[in-house]
């Protein structure tokens, strides 16, 4: 198992589906120790079995009962002694037949990816709202409708919490039956002090519920992180009970056995919802039984699907693949999505095996470093408790609900996103406010009515009244009604489709009416008896409908007769069901509901819908109780038309239009207190506030009052606010706009000062156009006109009209008479006049300044100087020549420098006519010279000393280049001369050291080579980087000793691969000495050995040695045995160069020493007076008279003499070697004994052994 936090996925807890038919896997291979604890077996006892019988078993086989679960079907922890088996041990218990199943316990380990940097994420908590979309749970809006769960506990199986969390510490859960840090089990469950939960590693306590892995805490925050508190983040509830149960440490190891512990924990301490973000591929039947235990007592477990990536239809993982099967209706599967709504690359999906998806990736809360610490972690670990904190709002909102009611209603309410489709089964993202935005069903007080002025329906069997009028507008699920109908089978609607149907359904269904409310949808016949009454008591806006059933017959019991009522409440939208007789007796047919639907259904989806009962299931009805039906209240309400008011008048007035007429209509399912303002005194809105009903039309008027008609001349605007009480944001807003038409035309033009512009003569001159703002001032329209007068000045526009306060710009450009202008300074006026009043010119000045044009350089060409070579060598090309000109009208006198030493130009000053040019000859100085390789830039100027006209640059450029490598040897040897003596060790034969350089100055490439193959060369090849050294060495090869002894030539090339082109050659001369006379002897068999009696026979009569001259000269040699008993024939002579002899060794019998014994001897081969090779020799004797034998044409006869005392042994051989026995225990006498199948011709050697 594995705790599901992914990303870079650690081996362990995967969150998963299990689907229905995969069954519980056996130990037919061996099992891996690796992936459960070794000193447990997990159990569960089948029914009937005597606690006795399976006790006294487990006892027998040396285990211990750790831990026996009661309420999970007797399921127990086995402790195994050390030294056992748990492969063998399973296998037994499972063999006695006592057992539904024995399982190892598995292991849980977490997935966990490291958090990620706040900083990298914006939109701190996007699961719950999303400003870059809405790939969230919607939670803002939900929490409108409830956000706290106060009553609700969600046990989280996990890793622990950090108890002191600023965000977590007021949501943890806490024992009320246990008194804090009185060292007592005050509520006596075997654990001390169990506050806030359990330790349940190794042995259950109370004694460390810490986090020490920051999963348990990241995940509680999900939950149930406090909301509104100014701190940290929100959980899905701001307000939850966080039962802490802990079974994985620090290092995210956990065990099944754990895990089962902490469910039943919360099992039996009234938790409703259990997380599990964790999970294996290993099926566990413990775990199966503990999941089926919280079933029974409606406990909803929330599964994470894993993070591999996988598709649990085809590869199941627990406990979330429980909920493939009917079974374990109470386990939703979660995968993760991530803030744009696709799966996240890690989840697993499953069409079957997943429910829902909920947001996984980079998910912010609440982590174990500090009090206030938060992280950022991705995996199904996080998409889990986002649902199992919608669902602990949804079980605190709907709480007569069963947890199947409660799950399905979660489902039908999803965001179905395309990228789910095929991944899950509702292809849906959960979606909080959809789940929660139904109508609550709460238990209420029962009041009876009865009306005074009711009025009774004729209903035929299966009938449905007319349209009954309203007297109120009532709200169904968004939709706003003024007409009902109602049905004779315990129905009423608000249209009359499907009220005569008398088969109920589950309206939660497909199937079915639709807006219709359900008090008691039965086959009912109120023709045969009682009455059907409808009435309305009340005045606006406490109204009351009332529809009743009095007395009606179940149509198949007639005996079966109820009593029951709708009331529809016009103040707060609510529907209540009363029931004042449904139970007449109880054995009865039909009674308390068995065979009705309770619910109610609007006109859309099948999650617009909310049931109380279908055919006595979960709940049956009682008399005297009552069912309201509250929904979510949505105040909704719009301000038509959508215009503004838009008018205008002189000042003083009239002003028309002065008023415009809209209508405030409520929309929503609940009367809405509302008011409005306006942001100016002019402007009034009647009324301006009250109460809206539902569905009501209030008419508002929004005017203009007397105040306007003293607003001055112009523009003005005020806006009319529309807000529902309590809220900051209005729900509409209308603007009215208004122009006050003034009497006093009045132009002002900026600047007002003189403005000035200069160049040289001909243009350009800076700046060349000048702005100028006209502004009406006054308080009605001006119109205007404008020139100039100068021909060099010309206006983008001549004429033009203001409205009061308005503006406009009028801009004066240097045409092109200007460049024709002499030097000198010219003046202009820019002249502007209100056309309207008639007054006299505004005048504006512009001042132009000519300055004669001076002589101008010019160089050409336009490029820069550049060049490139080697270093020390010539760089290309060697100089660049650039012509000055003055193309100007006056004489100038110029200069050239530069911004680097390594250029110079000639010449580099002078004087320039108009019209006059010069050649700068601009070339590389020898400072260029002890530059290092490298790319260099520099700039040249040309500058004009006579005018500020500037300067012109050139570029300058130069790539200095490395020289090329070029190989070297530091010990020149033209020839090298070799001495080896032939057949002598290459190892310590002597070699020759080169050195080689890089005498260049980039990285060269050697490599060398050999003509023969009697030389190595350590190394082959390599590379050297400028001016580095490096060693060749010249050794023998091993190939030297295949040559016979003389002189031999090698010739080494070196050999450069790249840089300067080159070989080296060097002639390498091995003068082979020949290798000297060396002796070998060899036999067949070494030792030599010789074998007889003492009066014969004996054998073999000789041995043959071969001597081997493996030198290159002769050698004399000499065979010397140390005892006499031993010759050769020859026993010396001369060897040639690579010959060999063969020779005979005998033995001489007379030279033997006494019976009875084995003896040794050794021959040595002596050589230039040295023993060189030895040879051993033994000799074995076999004493007589122990052994007779005769020798017949084909047998042999022995007797053994009688050896009182004495075991004798008979062996034989054919080899001398591989004796083997004849007789045993031959005493006293074995005459004869043959042997018909030995062949003749051959030999046969008898020997007698006696201990």
């Amino acid at each position: 198992m594995r705790l599901m936090t992914s990303i870079q996925r650690a081996k362990g807890f995967v969150l998963g589906l299990l689907m229905a038919w995969f069954t519980i896997p056996t130990l037919a291979a061996p099992l891996q120790g690796s992936s459960f604890r070794e000193d447990r077996i997990l159990l569960q006892p089948k029914a009937g079995v005597a606690p006795a019988v399976w006790a006294d078993t487990v006892a027998r086989m040396g285990l211990r009962i750790h831990r026996h679960f009661a309420g999970l079907g007797g399921v127990t922890i086995l402790e195994l002694p050390a030294g056992s088996q748990i492969g063998e041990l399973i296998p037994r218990l499972r063999t006695t037949g006592l057992f539904e199943f024995v399982e190892p316990d598995y292991r849980v380990r977490p997935a966990l990816s490291l958090p990620n940097d706040p900083r990298l994420l914006d939109g701190s908590q996007w699961a719950l709202h999303n400003t870059a979309g809405d790939a969230d749970l919607d939670a803002p809006e939900a929490w409108d409708i409830q956000n706290s769960a106060s009553n609700i506990i969600v046990a989280i199986v996990d890793s622990g919490v950090r108890l002191t969390h600023e965000d977590l510490a007021p949501n943890l859960w806490r024992n009320p039956r246990e008194t804090p840090d009185n060292g007592r089990d005050d509520d006596g469950n075997g654990i001390v002090d169990d506050v806030h939960g359990i330790n349940a590693i190794g042995s259950p306590n109370s004694t460390n519920l810490w986090d020490d892995l920051g999963h348990g805490t990241h995940v509680a925050g999900i939950i149930g992180a406090v909301g509104n508190n100014g701190l940290g983040g929100a959980g899905v509830a701001w307000r939850v009970q966080l039962m802490i149960c802990k079974f994985m440490d620090g290092s995210g190891n956990g065990y099944i056995s754990d895990a089962v512990e902490c469910f039943d924990y919360a099992r039996l301490n009234g938790a409703k919802i259990i997380n599990a973000s964790f999970g294996s591929s290993e099926y566990s039947s413990a775990l199966d039984s503990a999941v089926s235990a919280c079933r029974n007592a409606g406990i909803i477990v929330v599964a994470a699907a894993g993070n591999d990536g996988t598709d649990l239809d085809t590869t199941p993982f627990y406990p979330a693949s429980l909920a493939a099967t009917r079974s374990r209706d109470n386990v939703v599967a979660v995968a993760a999505t991530d803030r744009y709504d696709q799966l996240a690359s890690f989840s697993n999906f499953g069409s079957n095996s997943v429910h829902l998806a909920a947001p996984g990736q980079s998910i912010y809360s609440t982590y174990y470093y500090a009090d206030n610490s938060y992280v950022y972690l991705s995996g199904t670990s996080m998409a889990a408790p986002h649902v199992a904190g919608v669902l602990a709002l949804m079980r605190a909102r709907f709480p007569l609900e069963h947890h199947t009611q409660i799950i399905r209603r979660m489902l039908d309410a999803v965001d179905v996103v395309p990228s789910l489709t095929g991944k899950c089964r509702t292809a849906g993202r959960v979606n909080l406010r959809r789940a929660l935005a139904n109508y609550q069903i709460l238990n209420t007080n029962y009041a009876w009515i009865t009306l005074t002025n009711s009025q009774t329906l004729t209903l035929a069997n299966d009938g449905v009244s007319p349209a009954l009028p309203l007297p109120f507008v009532f709200n169904l699920y968004g939709r706003n009604y003024t007409e009902f109908y109602v049905g004779a089978n315990g129905l009423m609607g608000f249209s009359p489709s499907g009220l005569n149907l008398a088969a109920n359904t589950d309206l939660t269904e497909s199937t079915g009416p639709t807006n219709v409310l359900c008090p008691f949808w039965d086959d009912l016949n109120p023709a045969s008896n009682g009455t059907v009454t409808w009435g309305v008591q009340g005045e606006a806006p406490q109204r009351q409908v009332v529809v009743s059933w009095n007395g009606v017959p179940r149509a198949s019991s007639s005996n079966t007769r109820l009593t029951f009522q709708v009331v529809l409440n016009e103040a707060d939208q609510t529907a209540v069901f009363q029931y004042k007789e449904v139970q007449p007796n109880r054995v009865l047919t039909g009674g308390g509901g068995r065979s009705a639907t309770v619910a109610i259904r609007g006109g859309g989806a099948v999650e617009e819908a909310a049931r109380y009962t279908v055919n006595g299931s979960p709940f049956t009805l009682a008399n005297n109780m009552a069912l309201i039906f509250v929904p979510v209240a949505t105040p909704a309400a719009e301000l038509l038309p959508s215009t503004n008011l838009v008018a205008g008048g002189p000042s003083g007035g009239p002003i028309v239009p002065n008023v415009a007429s809209y209508e405030l209509v409520n929309l929503g399912n609940t009367p809405l207190p509302w008011h409005a303002e306006t942001t100016a005194a002019w402007l009034e809105v009647a009324p301006t506030g009250g109460v809206l009903q539902v569905g009501q039309h209030l008419p508002i008027l929004l005017s203009l009052g007397s105040a306007s008609q003293t607003l001055p001349a112009g523009q003005h605007t005020a806006l009319a606010r529309f807000f529902l009480n309590g809220q900051d944001n209005p729900l509409a807003v209308r603007s009215a706009s208004v122009f006050i038409q003034g009497t006093n035309a009045a132009l002002a033009v900026s600047p007002e000062s003189s403005l000035i512009t200069s160049g040289y003569e001909g243009g350009p001159f800076i700046p060349s156009a000048f702005l100028y703002t006209l502004v009406n001032t006054g308080d009605t329209e001006t119109a205007w006109a404008a020139r100039t007068d100068v021909p060099w000045l010309e206006l983008s526009t001549t004429n033009g009209l203001l409205q009061a306060g308005g503006s406009d710009i009028l801009t004066a450009n240097l045409g092109l008479a200007a460049n024709i202008l002499t030097p000198g300074t010219h003046t202009g006026q820019v002249q502007v006049l209100n056309l309207t009043t008639g007054e006299p010119f505004l005048s504006r000045f512009i001042t132009l300044q000519i300055i004669p044009r001076p002589g101008l350089l010019v160089v050409t060409p336009d490029t820069g100087f550049q060049g490139q070579g080697t270093v020390g060598e010539e760089v290309l090309p060697p100089a660049q020549v650039y012509l000055v000109s003055n193309t100007g009208p006056q004489s100038l006198d110029w200069q050239v420098t530069t911004t680097v030493s390594w250029v110079e130009a000639t010449p580099n000053a002078g004087t320039l006519a108009a019209g006059d040019f010069a050649e700068v000859s601009v070339r590389w100085t020898t400072n260029f010279t002890t530059l290092a390789p490298g790319d260099y830039e520099g700039l040249i100027h040309f500058i004009n000393l006579t005018s500020d006209a500037g300067t012109t640059t050139r570029s300058l450029s130069l790539q200095l280049n490395p020289t090329p490598g070029r190989l070297e040897i530091l010990t020149p040897e033209p020839s090298i001369l070799l001495t080896h003596t032939r057949g002598a060790s290459t190892e310590t034969a002597p070699s020759v050291s080169l050195v080689l350089s890089n005498a260049g100055g980039t990285e060269i490439i050697w490599s060398a080579e050999l003509t023969e193959s009697w030389l190595n060369l350590v190394p082959p090849d390599g590379r050297l980087e400028a001016g580095e050294h490096e060693t060749l060495e010249i050794r023998l090869s091993t190939n030297v000793n295949f040559l016979s002894y003389g002189l031999y030539t090698n010739e080494l090339r070196l050999l450069s691969l790249n840089g300067v082109s080159q070989t080296n050659l060097i002639q390498v001369t091995l003068d082979l000495l020949p290798a000297p006379g060396r002796l070998e002897a060899m036999a067949a068999e070494i030792p030599l050995q010789f074998h007889g009696f003492t009066n014969g026979p004996w054998w073999p009569e000789a041995l043959t040695i071969w001597l081997t001259n493996h030198g290159d000269v002769e050698i004399n040699w000499e065979a010397r045995p140390q005892q006499t008993w031993l010759q050769t024939e020859p026993n010396q002579g001369t060897l040639s160069p690579q010959s060999n002899l063969a020779l005979e060794v005998r033995f001489i019998p007379e030279n033997l020493p006494a019976e009875g014994a084995a003896f040794t001897n050794e021959l040595a081969f002596w050589v230039e007076g040295q023993a060189t090779v030895e040879l051993p020799v033994v000799f074995r004797l076999w004493s007589q008279p122990y052994l007779n034998w005769t020798r017949q044409l084909d047998a042999f006869h022995l007797s053994v003499p009688a050896l009182p005392g004495r075991q004798v042994f008979l062996e034989t051989s054919t080899n001398l070697m591989n004796w083997i026995p004849v007789v045993t225990n031959a005493s006293p006498t074995l005459e004869p004994l043959e042997w018909q199948e030995f062949p003749l011709g051959g030999q046969l050697f008898f020997r007698l052994r006696v201990p």
